[in-house]
């Protein structure tokens, strides 16, 4: 009788132990938990129970001081614990000790998500409704702000999600900024820190700011992704960052147009008209921005860029017709100059 009584009390410690775990390390529906309580609580019922009469002859001697004492340290240890485990998940701190930091986001994503005002859900659209991958990502994202939050949807089991949000590939992120109601949302497709960046840049601004690209003169064009003076993909990317890119024909318009927040002047190989000089010089003495690039000038293919050097010389820059030469260092032989032709026909 005393080793069946025996066993139901470290039974029940064992149960009692398991659910305390689980009940701080699991989340979501706690099945395990509540079955571990109710059958360690039932274990050490019957150990009582069984032991009446040992647990009274042993209250009044000094085995029970001893036992008091352990008790008090067990729960005592058992409490700290607990504090650890409490004050550990709301103060918690990630150390990524991978050498290429894959496991962090870079500065600009942390501010990014650290500069949110209003709730950023993430909703990831996955076969299963599971990803790791996804999963990994989103969690680095959170770890940065209480205000987002993710989670990951079957599309299969939740169509009236994916049709609310737009979805209509596998694999999408759907971001929801300022709630699910009313907050603008965003769709990207692109399972990357980059693109998750740009998308929250592009859900939580309100207004967009825009990049005009001087054109009319044989500029670099900001349409063109094929070839390899195009910048189209510098386009792609201005977008991606949330800005909205378009052609400026100066020549038509009486001034920059009031919600310009930047104009590219992307190496003219015509002159600017004087009317363009003067609109852009008074852009600028309004608080605006300017981007001026000069292409080289080569014997064969002289460019007149006299009217832009004399704009950017009234704004205190000189720009000069100068070379810039790259050192090339060797081994076992001094720095010299790289001027060696990389194109041999």
């Amino acid at each position: 009788m005393r080793r069946s009584a025996a066993l139901y009390g470290i039974l029940g410690l064992v149960l009692l132990t398991f659910g305390l775990v689980d009940y701080f390390i699991s989340s979501g529906f706690r099945l395990f938990v509540w079955v571990n309580l109710a059958g360690g609580i039932f274990a050490i019922v019957l150990w009582i129970t069984s032991s009446r009469s040992e647990l009274a002859s042993i209250s009044t001697g000094r085995s029970a001081r001893y036992g008091a004492n352990a008790a008090i340290y067990s729960i005592a240890f058992i409490g700290l614990l607990v504090a650890v485990n409490y004050i550990s998940s709301l103060h918690h701190t990630r150390l990524d000790l991978t050498s290429e930091k894959v496991y962090s986001l870079s500065s600009q994503s942390i501010n990014v998500v650290k500069g949110l005002q209003k709730p950023l859900k993430l909703y990831g659209f996955f076969q299963g409704g599971e990803n790791p991958a996804a999963r990994e990502l989103y969690e680095t994202f959170a770890y940065y702000s209480p205000k987002l939050t993710y989670e990951l949807v079957d599309p299969d089991k939740h169509p009236e999600l994916a049709e609310r949000f737009k979805v209509s590939v596998m694999g999408t992120t759907h971001l929801q900024y300022g709630g699910a109601d009313s907050g603008e949302g965003t769709n990207v497709t692109d399972l990357t820190e980059e693109s998750l960046t740009n998308a929250i840049i592009r859900a939580t601004r309100s207004t967009k700011k825009v990049i005009e690209f001087l054109d009319g003169h044989g500029e670099a064009d900001p349409d063109d992704a094929e070839t390899q003076d195009g910048y189209g993909t510098i386009k792609k990317d201005l977008e991606g960052e949330g800005y909205e890119v378009r052609k400026l024909e100066l020549a038509q318009l009486p001034k920059v147009p009031d919600d310009a927040n930047l104009v590219v002047v992307a190496g003219p190989i015509k002159p600017l008209g004087q009317h363009e000089i003067d609109a852009l010089n008074d852009y600028l003495k309004h608080g605006g921005r300017m981007i001026a690039m000069f292409r080289p000038q080569r014997p064969d293919n002289p460019i007149d860029e006299d009217a832009m050097v004399k704009l950017a010389g009234e704004w205190g820059v000189k720009v000069g017709n100068d070379i810039v030469v790259d050192q090339v260092v060797r081994l076992f032989e001094g720095p010299a100059l790289g001027l060696n032709p990389i194109v041999q026909n």
